[in-house]
């Protein structure tokens, strides 16, 4: 026997050892892909449609405020008694009548 020095073998690469090497990329990407399509799109259109519905709250809420307002002046001029004191009077005075004033 000589002492050339045989060529090793490379080891057999079975399609089992390379997917044990590749399933931690695999999973990431499969959790990346699930939170992209299943979380994230529908996140951002949801984004999307309370930013214009923010608009319209906005408005809606200045109106029910300057609503509230003049009902409050309403009702605070409904329970003051001298306003209805005069009331009682405008409705006691004939319009036609000459020589009162109104």
């Amino acid at each position: 026997m000589t002492s050339e020095s045989l060529p090793t073998p490379e080891p057999e690469v079975s399609a089992r050892s390379v997917l044990f090497y590749w399933l931690p990329v695999i999973a990431a990407l499969a959790v990346f892909a699930q939170v992209a399509v299943l979380g994230l799109r529908p996140a951002l259109a949801e984004e999307r449609r309370l930013g214009d519905s923010t608009e319209v709250l906005v408005r809606r809420y200045g109106t029910a405020v300057e609503e509230s307002a003049r009902l409050d002046r309403l009702l605070r001029a409904q329970r003051d008694p001298i306003l209805l004191e005069r009331e009682r009077r405008a409705l006691l005075v004939d319009p036609g009548a000459v020589g009162q004033q109104r």
